[in-house]
């Protein structure tokens, strides 16, 4: 697809770019190490998915997730919804990406799943368990949602609009993919 057919198809094009901004913030959350953050002057903590940051003065450590909570009452949860929220996001992402991509080419894939469907189920997962990180969170008062729970929220919804704007964008000129049937399936 040409740059003037993207242009004459201004949904197409922007369900492309907000499944591409989907993806990056959903990497970018499922990297990131400021999920929960306590911030003080001498001390600066912070928890990730899978990892946590604890800073002194100038000296800062990290180290696992579940190794440092092991005696927390909830820290083989915390660390278990951090893996499936980060699993769900880089599904998410992927087939954000996959279907962005084959809306670029005029492709779409129906069998056995399409990537749309892949990217919805994934971003509804990753919204969820998202909320459920921030609800499990066993220092609940003294930390915060940080910058990795915004964005991975935002590219969650993003994710899960995308994914239906790419899916309702199809047309028989995408491809012509012969009806289902007993003998073709």
């Amino acid at each position: 697809m040409s740059f003037a057919e993207l242009k004459t198809k201004p949904i197409r094009a922007a369900a492309i770019a907000a499944a591409s901004v989907s993806a990056c913030l959903l990497v970018y959350a499922s990297m990131s190490l400021d999920w929960l953050v306590y911030f003080d002057p001498d001390d600066h903590s912070s928890f990730g998915l899978r990892t946590v940051r604890q800073c002194f003065g100038d000296t800062c450590t990290t180290q696992g997730l579940a190794a440092m909570l092991d005696d927390a009452e909830k820290s083989g949860t915390l660390a278990s919804v951090g893996w499936v929220v980060s699993i769900a996001q880089w599904v998410a992402a992927a087939a954000l990406l996959l279907a962005g991509g084959l809306a670029v080419v005029g492709k779409f894939v129906l069998r056995p799943v399409p990537p749309t469907s892949v990217a919805a189920l994934a971003s509804i997962v990753a919204l969820i368990s998202t909320c459920l990180f921030i609800a499990v969170n066993p220092a609940r008062p003294e930390f915060q949602a940080g910058n990795g729970f915004w964005f991975g929220g935002v590219g969650a919804i993003g994710g899960l609009l995308a994914s239906i704007f790419i899916a309702r964008q199809r047309t028989p000129d995408w491809d012509e993919t012969p009806p289902v049937d007993e003998d073709n399936w």
